[in-house]
């Protein structure tokens, strides 16, 4: 099946609001390494290269998953 390329770009432009967001978020409450590894991603996302962008993004989403874990055990 053959995606039509204006949905990838709706799903990369929806991904790239979502880690925009997270930035924001994580700069706020002082986590500035992982919010300059979302502006990283969110840059990625930009060049509307899924097969770059989307392993990407799955890493910088286990990232996140570890940064609640962590603030789950304390």
């Amino acid at each position: 099946m053959v995606v039509p390329p204006g949905i990838v770009i709706e799903h990369l432009e929806a991904l790239q609001d979502w880690v925009h967001r997270q930035a924001g978020a994580l700069a706020v409450v002082g986590h500035v390494g992982l919010a300059d590894r979302a502006v990283e991603v969110e840059n990625i996302l930009k060049n509307r290269d899924a097969s770059a962008a989307l392993p990407e993004v799955a890493a910088f989403d286990g990232e996140l998953a570890a940064l609640a874990r962590r603030f789950a055990q304390a």
